[in-house]
């Protein structure tokens, strides 16, 4: 059956006023993975492009302002290719500061025309969200982060790749207007979008932030799974490889210099180690519940066990697993068989010592796991860098 047609209000937010004569400076901040091309229905725009991924990444969204750290609340792109008309261009002169397209330079991959074309006209290798836009006055970039490229995985090279593009433009005064059809056709977007100053020049953000909470906390795999949709969208399968620096535990950002292969087995390895960490917390919970309030109807046997189960497979065998672990485990069990037992419920401590001591270290070793590094710098490698927008 046919997916009816909608018209969909995208933040619209006009700006109210007669048009001023004079120029004014604006500009379009891209954060993300997105990757810029000339756009091929027209030699005068450009198009940026965003691979999906759904693993480790929230769907584009494109909104007044400058606030691209802030998406929240924000409406999502749908996947096609829209077009980002701007007011009437202006003279007005900047200096572009910063070249992310070192990849052509420095690794000499070259993207023919025709996958540009078969990926942003018709997602023929990966799906994508893709928006055509006039050439800027200038680009600069604003924030990047580290990585190691090459054409050969045994022969990569450190560099900086761009996080944040700041897309210049002088124009008279008024909105942006976003237009397209989203793929499958159900979707049609006709909307104004305001430039907006929040703290610096009046803004449009474009934006594919990171998930920020399940990339792994051994090695950026948020990176890792960006780059292979962009990867896979420039039909560079085996001619581009890179390495991503550790994360901080706490999620801070990169552990420059120290870098991880990131291999799938390992990958998938950490996924575990924190999908154990995650619910080996949440059995110690239902232990201290039952613990200091044993008349609930939940079964802390079962739940050690789990626990148990869990911690052997987080260090990888029952001989692994560390002895202050194993025996914070056996106490637990003493004091559930206790409390089972009638005659001695353990009436004389109180809920707090009762409930605090259990697995108490334990919980301390799995809790950095269980929430992951998350990727805070939110943008992947610049892939894109192999295009150049002039």
């Amino acid at each position: 059956m046919k997916t009816p047609r909608l018209i969909v209000a995208i933040a619209c937010l006009v700006l109210a006023g007669a048009v001023n004569s004079e120029a004014k400076e604006v500009v379009i901040y891209v954060s993300g993975p997105w990757i810029y091309a000339q756009d091929p229905n027209a030699n005068d725009r450009v198009v940026v492009f965003v691979a999906s991924a759904p693993n480790s990444h929230s769907p584009a969204q494109i909104f007044p302002g400058g606030d691209y750290m802030d998406s929240s609340g924000k409406p999502n792109l749908y996947q096609g290719l829209y077009r980002l008309d701007l007011p009437k261009a202006m003279s007005g002169q900047c200096k572009s500061s910063t070249n992310p397209y070192r990849l052509q330079e420095q690794l000499g991959i070259t993207i023919g025309g025709a996958v540009i074309q078969d990926e942003v006209l018709n997602h023929k290798y990966d799906a994508r969200i893709a928006v055509s836009l006039p050439k800027p006055a200038c680009y600069i970039g604003k924030s990047t982060s580290e990585s190691r490229v090459g054409t050969d995985p045994a022969k990569l090279a450190k560099d900086e790749y761009t996080t944040l593009m700041a897309l210049h433009y002088f124009v008279a005064d008024g909105p942006a207007h976003l237009s397209g059809p989203s793929d499958d056709g159900s979707v049609t977007l006709n909307d104004d979008i305001a430039f907006v100053s929040n703290s610096g020049p009046p803004a449009i953000s474009l934006v594919e932030m990171a998930k920020d909470y399940k990339s792994d906390q051994k090695c950026d795999s948020y990176s890792h799974d960006s780059l292979e949709h962009s990867r896979r969208s420039l039909a560079l399968g085996g001619k581009l490889f890179a390495q991503f620096p550790a994360l901080k535990g706490d999620g801070s950002g990169q552990i420059k210099g120290k870098y991880n292969n990131c291999s799938s087995a390992e990958v998938d390895r950490n996924r575990e180690r924190m999908a154990a960490a995650v619910e080996t917390i949440n059995e110690i919970l239902a232990i201290r519940a039952y613990i200091a309030d044993p008349s609930l109807q939940n079964d802390p046997a079962a739940s050690l066990n789990s626990v148990k189960r869990n911690i052997e497979l987080f260090f990888g065998n029952r001989d692994k697993v560390p002895s202050e672990i194993s025996e914070e485990i056996e106490k637990a069990q003493k004091k559930i068989e206790l409390i089972e037992d009638s005659t001695k419920k353990g009436r004389n401590e109180t809920e707090e010592e009762r409930t605090k001591a259990v697995l108490r270290r334990t919980e301390d070793v799995m809790t950095p796991y269980s929430v992951g590094g998350g990727d805070c710098h939110m943008a992947q490698i610049s892939v894109g860098g192999i295009v150049p927008l002039k």
